[in-house]
């Protein structure tokens, strides 16, 4: 097969070559434990949204020097690349965020990705720009919200507005061979709430399922009356979520928390989780929410900031297990900007509602972060300044301390670049 070799400079002098090629797919083995497995390690070039996204495969973390200088595959995407791996690291796959595609390759450690497979589901979900969530090493959900602006027959733009349908279409995509499976397109029920401030879901994303139903995390805009071109983004509404049933994708219902405000989309990370005990729960801003049987249990209130002193609003998380997680959040007096200096990561336990500010680096920027792995109850996070030296960080659930991590391998990067997870 063809072999491609890509080139990037980072900054003055700085070159990332990497090389792909195709062959057989091999099995894949859902790991039990650390053992036999390789982390997925992923760099973007760059903060905006048109980057290069290189990935490396490693056998262990824990220590040694992860550098992009001369080294490092790229992933194909005209945007940022929206990666996940499988459980064992083998098997990474690619959305082509701009292009509509995915990508299937094999992992065989370093810079050798090889890619099997590869679907367009552009036609199916009317957009080059979908979104996606991986679900388990047999399935993904592909999605994407469409918006039309109804106005009165009589009236015009300005005097005849009547609200805005958010029509969603889903896709579930089978990760043997990226064949295509069940496809839904249905306008999305509102709520009373939605309906008496004009609110409209304009986004969905990051999916997970439980006990037959897939719990959607949702975004709001809504409309100025007035001029129904402009959008207002900075509304308050009630933390909502889009439930189907998986994997028919059928039965559309919108549920609304009575507890917090806020998106629950997550901006490329994870929101929500399953525990053991088959409730989820789902973070957003300063509350961390509970649902279960298709419905959010209002009598669980867990006040993220509150219980970590302050000043704290998270964007997702990721679970270790046993009701132990870690949030990336940013604190609230300084900003979330690039230059704000005031990311962190929040180690939370979900079942005692108590929360601890890491100790980690004050020169953090995690608003693009997007994947942590997680082994045997360790939680591995890439945590570096843009364009500076970090390292990768092994939080251990076990401990509930500010210290409770290891410092592992050093991490390197280019002008402007930043590491964006350790993907499984």
């Amino acid at each position: 097969m063809n072999h491609t070799i890509n080139t990037l400079k980072l900054g003055i002098g700085l070159l990332l070559l990497s090389t792909a090629c195709a062959k057989e797919q091999t099995s894949i083995n859902t790991p039990t434990s650390g053992a036999d497995i390789l982390y997925n390690v992923v760099l973007a070039t760059s903060t905006e949204g048109n980057t290069e996204t290189y990935v490396q495969a490693l056998e262990d973390l824990s220590e040694g020097e992860i550098s992009f200088i001369n080294y490092g595959f790229e992933v194909p995407s005209t945007r940022t690349a929206r990666v996940f791996a499988s459980r064992d690291g083998k098997v990474l796959y690619n959305l082509n965020y701009g292009g509509g595609t995915i990508m299937k390759f094999t992992v065989e450690g370093g810079q050798n990705y090889y890619q099997t497979h590869e679907t367009n589901v552009a036609p199916m979900v009317g957009t080059e720009y979908p979104r996606w969530t991986v679900i388990d090493d047999q399935s993904a959900l592909v999605h994407n919200v469409i918006t039309e602006n109804i106005f009165t027959e009589e009236g015009d733009q300005t005097s005849g507005y009547l609200h805005t349908n958010a029509t969603a279409t889903i896709v579930d995509v089978n990760l043997a061979d990226l064949s295509l499976g069940a496809c839904e397109s249905f306008l999305i029920p509102t709520s009373e709430s939605d309906e008496a401030n004009n609110h409209f879901i304009f986004r969905i994303d990051a999916p997970t399922i439980a006990n037959g139903k897939a719990y959607y995390g949702v975004a709001k805009q809504k409309l100025n009356p007035d001029n129904p071109d402009e959008k207002i983004k900075n509304i308050v509404y009630p933390a909502t979520t889009l439930v189907v049933d998986y994997p028919s994708l059928k039965n559309a219902k919108v549920i609304e928390s009575a507890v917090a405000n806020g998106s629950t989309y997550g901006y490329r990370i994870p929101v929500s989780h399953q525990d053991e005990r088959g409730d989820i729960y789902q973070i957003t801003a300063s509350h961390m929410l509970k649902l279960n049987d298709g419905n959010y249990d209002n009598s669980y209130v867990f006040d993220l900031s509150a219980a970590a002193g302050g000043n704290v609003s998270a964007l997702g998380w990721f679970y270790a297990g046993n009701g132990i997680g870690y949030a990336t959040y940013y604190d609230t007096e300084l900003g979330s900007s690039e230059s704000a200096a005031a990311w962190g990561v929040l180690r939370v336990d979900i079942y005692n509602k108590t929360a601890i500010k890491m100790n980690t680096p004050n020169d953090l920027y995690l608003n693009q972060y997007q994947y942590a792995k997680v082994v045997d109850g360790k939680v591995y996070m890439a945590l570096c300044p843009v364009g500076g030296e970090g390292n990768v960080y092994i939080f251990d659930s076990a401990v509930a301390s500010a210290d409770g991590f290891t410092v592992g391998a050093t991490l390197k990067t280019g002008a402007g670049a930043s590491y964006i997870g350790i993907f499984e």
